[in-house]
């Protein structure tokens, strides 16, 4: 039982890390489609 907690927080710390991961990586691939679309369209 005490080797599961830490286990468990660890790998829900993974998950977490992976979610900010993707999410500044979408972020930014946003703000280079609308400067990719802003180059295209002036």
């Amino acid at each position: 039982m005490a080797l599961k907690v830490p286990l468990i927080g660890y790998s829900d710390n993974k998950n977490l890390f992976f979610v900010l991961l993707l999410l500044t990586f979408s972020v930014s691939v946003k703000k280079k489609k609308r400067y990719f679309l802003k180059c295209i369209l002036h």
